[in-house]
């Protein structure tokens, strides 16, 4: 027999996701996130409006943040941020 639940992992028992900073434009909701896993943090960029999108940015603060504050400035809709964090890494690489 299988026995359903859920078994302890250490990924699950170490990680950690924060909002750093969130605001809504033209419709779409953006949040800064930080996660960070084993005393490593990444960003990543969520957006929610006419569709949804989440992808990671990279492990520089400081990029990051710019990023997340340009895209702010042009509003780009979820279906966007995918091509948008595209050329953010291949710039950044």
């Amino acid at each position: 027999m299988y026995k359903n639940g859920i078994e302890k992992f250490v990924v699950g028992n170490s990680i950690d996701i924060s909002v750093l900073r969130e605001e809504s434009k033209q419709g779409t909701h953006y949040a800064f996130m930080k996660i960070s896993l084993f005393g490593k943090s990444t960003y990543a960029i969520c957006a929610l409006g006419d569709g949804y999108a989440f992808e990671v940015l990279g492990e520089n603060f400081e990029e990051c943040d710019d990023f997340f504050a340009l895209v702010l400035r042009t509003a780009p809709s979820p279906c966007h941020i995918f091509d948008a964090v595209s050329d953010f890494r291949r710039e950044n690489l």
